[in-house]
């Protein structure tokens, strides 16, 4: 599936509406794109379908956010961008594991951390307004036929 989003708020509009689709499965999503493509924006959209109220911003420094919703979910905000080698230091695999929705930027980082089923979103800089938008599945994902 490839959307166009025209602006900020387009584009999250487009992730309250992948967030709708995702707040009952347990699903990771890997974000990819360029510094300042839209990754973080596009999180914040998925957080506002499920509920959640804090502030969405880039984890870059701290690595992980999490976040609860619906009183018994967690979505973690993982950005790998400054991932090296030592990823286990960090036990990174438990999270992603253990969470209800799991958000990963950067998922190039740390390739051994993906799991075998997921939904890959490139993400790419037309201009200062505009992002397409391409989803991607990898494996047991038939129940997300509609993100094709």
């Amino acid at each position: 599936m490839i959307k166009i989003t025209h602006d900020f708020n387009e584009t999250i509009e487009f992730g309250k509406w992948l967030g709708e689709i995702l707040k009952n499965r347990k699903t990771v999503v890997l974000l990819e794109g360029d510094l300042g493509a839209g990754k973080t924006t596009f999180t914040k959209g998925l957080a506002k379908a499920l509920g959640i109220t804090r502030n969405i911003s880039s984890p870059t420094f701290t690595i992980m956010k999490s976040y609860e919703f619906n009183h018994d979910k967690i979505m973690h905000h993982l950005d790998l961008y400054r991932l090296t080698e030592n990823t286990e230091d960090y036990d990174l695999l438990e999270y992603i594991e253990e969470g209800d929705l799991v958000v990963i930027e950067w998922p190039k980082q740390a390739p051994q951390l993906l799991p075998k089923n997921y939904i890959e979103i490139f993400i790419k800089y037309i201009d200062d307004n505009t992002r397409e938008f391409e989803i991607n599945l990898f494996g047991d994902t038939t129940d997300l036929e509609m993100l094709k």
